[in-house]
């Protein structure tokens, strides 16, 4: 430093070597607390890795010693809140799992009990008509009924196959259709059968009547319902169905008949499967009960059964509710 005023110089200066000694003095404080702490820091923190990941480890050990058959929900004792979800969507995966195999096992149950019977009475026709060589009355009688015991067999391989596709999961998607088109359809599919026996089937419902759903869903809903008015209605019948908007925002479906109807007690076991009403001749394997009752539980439509007013036979009637905006 130097002074102008005065003329005055100050020096000071500090020796190379004692500042060496000084950083190595450092050094030497440092470098062993690092060296025995830094490996003890990473012990720690990979003991805590793995306590946290433990949970995991004993969630996959539990699923491998599974056997492949065990669907029951999955139990770890002592499950932090972070793996709990993770558990939780995996329980709700195997319920779903569980519900879809109870399904299958239970349509192959519902198919090899109800086959057995139309089937076993095409070979008894079968062999009427083997065994009648010489009275082609008998033989034609015997095929006749193996025909109509084909049909029957036909239609319930369809009714299995509709059930089974109805109760398992639903990836269709929510569309908005015009149901009176809809209906126009499903009765121009209907006509020949009803045409066979003198039926008429009358639709009173206002054009470009649409609906926000799966219109697959409700195809199949408006054919079990009007199938089963014509199937148990007698001849020269009438089946009518309308369709009209009511207020509130819901609409309304009703199909109904001029055939017997059914008794309270009938009416209470209606959507059993497999149960049909005794004494009636029409063929049938009683589950268009149970897939329109499914249905209806999808697609949030409430279903009411009783007697019509207007042509003395069964009366179903469905309510939708949708929102307003879905109207055109």
């Amino acid at each position: 430093t130097q002074s102008v005023h005065r003329g005055t110089q100050i020096y000071v200066a500090e020796r190379v070597d004692t500042r060496h000694e000084i950083l190595r003095a450092m050094l030497l404080g440092f470098f062993p607390p690092l060296v025995i702490g830094l490996p003890l820091l990473l012990i720690g923190l990979w003991w805590t890795v793995h306590l946290g990941l433990l949970p995991l480890q004993n969630l996959r050990q539990a699923i491998l010693k599974r056997d492949t058959k065990a669907l029951e929900m999955i139990r770890i004792p002592d499950t932090p809140q972070e793996v709990q979800p993770m558990i939780d969507a995996l329980n709700d995966l195997l319920l779903r799992l569980t519900q879809r195999i109870q399904n299958e096992r239970r349509f192959i149950a519902d198919a090899a009990h109800e086959l057995r019977t139309p089937i076993a009475g095409i070979r008894a026709q079968a062999q009427v008509a083997l065994s009648s060589v010489t009275d082609d009355k008998v033989r034609q009688q015997a095929l006749q009924d193996t025909l109509i015991g084909c049909d029957r067999a036909s239609r319930l391989v369809e009714q299995l196959l509709t059930l089974a596709r109805v109760e398992g999961p639903q990836d269709l998607p929510s569309e908005t259709f015009r149901l009176d088109l809809l209906a126009q359809q499903t009765i121009a599919d209907l006509t020949p059968a009803a045409l066979r026996r003198g039926q008429t089937i009358e639709l009173l419902v206002s054009d470009s009547l649409q609906v926000n759903g799966q219109s697959t869903l409700w195809h199949i809903l408006l054919r079990n319902l009007i199938d089963n008015a014509l199937r148990y209605s007698p001849n020269g019948a009438t089946v009518r169905i309308q369709a009209q908007r009511l207020e509130g925002g819901q609409m309304e479906v009703t199909v109904q008949d001029s055939g017997p109807g059914l008794s309270p007690d009938d009416l209470a076991r209606l959507g059993e499967r497999f149960f049909r009403v005794l004494g009636t001749s029409a063929t049938g394997s009683g589950l268009g009960w149970s897939i329109v009752r499914h249905i209806a539980a999808l697609q949030r439509i409430d279903v009411q059964v009783g007697k019509s007013i207007d042509l003395g036979g069964l009366q179903v009637t469905l309510r939708y509710a949708q929102n307003a905006s879905q109207y055109s």
